[in-house]
């Protein structure tokens, strides 16, 4: 195992200690088309692992101490696993999706650690997975959107110097210590400036955070306003004065995106399994919602996008 650098110290972020960059180093990485709808085999790591899907979805479950999460991981977003944690796939993922994946660790301490005492309330914090006064070492999920181009451009500058120098080179390191350091800034900008959010402002982040990890499936505001131990009525309250929508609105809001991205992949999904994925009840109530939403029916937004694509 390669020796940890003498850098600066750890920097403080909103009540959390960040590790120097340097503490990180790659193990390997590649890239996966699945080509072929085959459900992934139940597996623990070692070492942390993260999945950058550029195209589809991944249907991820992960066993953490405090009971299985279920996970939709859509183009454009970032799922990352701690070593010793179990995951496998709760459904199979849609032929030609496409994905990033690194295999990385840590020379010593966590990447991200709380600087409160133990008995601080894990609603109050970020990806928290256990009782115990540091959680994880970088954020478990992030969504990168248009900044997921630049991931991967880096990703696969990192998968060239592999090839050329072998990932225990120096600097496969480095590189992939740019890598983690972007993911901070992101993580950091979303979910670690608390002095800049209010709190309401911090309810509202981690719900959207739920509902975008769960939208697939049948949720209420009630089951999202238990996950993270609020009222409904209260969580209500703060969608309203922070997004100027209600629930219910925001959560059509995410279906109709994720819609929008099946759509416009060309697969061969039809309405009513794009209607199924993305979490509505049935394809009628689906074409309803989209219309109202884009102005335009699902079939002719699908025709439009798969004939603009033609013409590229």
């Amino acid at each position: 195992m390669p020796t940890a650098h003498d850098e600066s110290t750890p920097t403080t972020v909103a009540g959390y200690e960040i590790t120097p960059q340097s503490a990180v180093y790659m193990v390997g990485c590649g890239e996966k088309d699945l080509l072929l709808p085959s459900q992934q085999a139940r597996r623990v790591k070692t070492c942390f692992i993260s999945y950058l899907v550029l195209k589809g979805q991944l249907f991820l479950t992960d066993e953490l101490p405090s009971g299985p999460e279920s996970f939709t991981v859509n183009a454009g977003d970032i799922h990352i696993l701690g070593p010793d944690i179990p995951q496998s796939s709760w459904q199979a993922s849609a032929p030609g999706t496409r994905l990033l994946w690194t295999h990385f660790s840590f020379f010593d301490d966590p990447l991200v650690r709380h600087l409160a005492s133990a008995d601080v309330s894990l609603n109050d914090m970020p990806y928290a997975s256990s009782q115990a006064p540091s959680f994880w070492r970088i954020p478990r999920h992030l969504q990168l959107g248009h900044a997921a181009n630049d991931y991967a451009n880096l990703h696969a500058e990192l998968l060239a110097y592999q090839r050329l120098y072998g990932q225990k080179d120096m600097g496969c390191h480095q590189l992939f210590g740019h890598f983690i350091t972007r993911l901070h800034g992101r993580f950091q900008q979303h979910c670690l400036c608390r002095e800049q959010t209010t709190s309401q402002q911090l309810q509202v982040s981690r719900a959207r955070n739920f509902i975008h990890q769960n939208y697939h499936r049948d949720i209420s505001l009630a089951e999202v306003a238990n996950a993270i131990s609020l009222s409904p009525s209260y969580l209500s309250r703060c969608f309203r004065q922070v997004t100027a929508q209600t629930f219910v609105d925001y959560l059509l809001h995410v279906r109709i995106q994720a819609a929008k991205g099946m759509l416009s992949g060309g697969g061969p999904m039809s309405i009513k399994e794009v209607a199924f994925h993305s979490g509505f009840s049935s394809s009628i109530y689906f074409c309803r919602v989209f219309r109202r939403f884009e102005g335009q029916t699902a079939t002719q937004y699908a025709s439009s996008t798969r004939s603009t694509a033609t013409k590229k």
